[in-house]
């Protein structure tokens, strides 16, 4: 005997509950990866409508929250092909920089401004933390996003090719950009004496 499919005011329940549970994370995740708000609200709603679609598929083969991750993870990718594909139509003049900063070692060429007695001070402040998100967003959205989804994310460098549909070159030039710019921020911003 086989169950009857839930109605819409069980899935509205059911969905109700996902969000109160886990809507936090979710959140959180799609605004460390698009750092919209609006957008961020967005891609939560559509994985709740998602879900709820997809309910009567969902195998159980892992956790809701695990599952609702990754119709957000899908949302996200969706959303950057999306703009990537309408940047590539208004911009189609983007221009390499001349990657002569760092020396053979990897080390800067230039030094860095003035640093405290020990520079791991600098992290334990939260001052320090406010001028860093002020200055990661200052950055153009083409090079905050990977720079966040590799750094703060911890995502693989082949997994944000993919979402964004980035060569590995291109998304090599837009982290060194994203870290020159950060550098140059904070350089200005809190390295000054």
């Amino acid at each position: 005997m086989t169950a009857n499919p839930p109605d819409s005011d069980e899935l509205s329940r059911l969905a109700s509950g996902w969000l109160e549970q886990w809507g936090d994370a979710l959140f959180q995740y799609a605004m460390n990866a698009v750092r919209k708000r609006d957008v961020a609200e967005d891609l939560l709603q559509e994985t709740l409508l998602a879900a709820i679609r997809s309910h009567d598929r969902f195998q159980q083969a892992s956790s809701v929250k695990t599952w609702l991750f990754s119709i957000l993870r899908h949302k996200i990718y969706d959303y950057f092909r999306s703009k990537q594909r309408k940047d590539r139509r208004t911009d189609s003049s983007a221009e390499v920089d001349k990657l002569t900063t760092f020396d053979k070692h990897g080390h800067w060429i230039e030094a860095v401004g003035r640093w405290p007695n020990r520079p791991e001070q600098s992290l334990e402040k939260s001052e320090f933390w406010q001028i860093f998100d002020r200055c990661c967003e200052k950055l153009n959205e083409s090079l905050a996003v990977p720079f966040r989804l590799r750094e703060v994310e911890q995502m693989e460098f082949e997994e944000i090719c993919e979402m964004l549909q980035l060569t590995a070159t291109n998304l090599s030039v837009r982290l060194h950009r994203a870290r020159l710019g950060l550098r140059k921020c904070l350089e200005e911003n809190w390295f000054v004496p």
